[in-house]
């Protein structure tokens, strides 16, 4: 509880400038961003075993499916309980 006065007490300080500029960077972060690791397991719309997280693109995650190198759009990610899904199907990915 100290801790939680301390922090109080530094924010009453600051100018109000500041206490702006910091919400501003805050309110700059997209919502819902979905951020995945190599070697993170990613499933499709179904649910179903996709392959490991290959290699992070600036367009998205890569994975080794067949053989082929395929970046899975960020757009279309989601997590729930940890796991990292796409609403693209394995067919999908493949035919792009």
């Amino acid at each position: 509880m100290k801790k939680f006065g301390l922090i109080l007490a530094l924010v009453a300080a600051l100018p109000v400038s500041a206490l702006v500029s910091v919400n501003a960077v805050a309110a700059a972060e997209p919502e819902g961003l979905v951020k995945v690791a190599v070697g993170k397991m990613l499933y499709d719309a179904d649910g179903k075993k996709l392959a490991a997280i290959y290699k992070l693109d600036s367009k998205g995650p890569q994975l080794l499916l067949d053989g082929k190198v395929v970046t899975v759009p960020t757009s279309t990610l989601t997590e729930v309980d940890g796991k990292f899904a796409t609403s693209m199907t394995k067919r999908d990915l493949m035919t792009r």
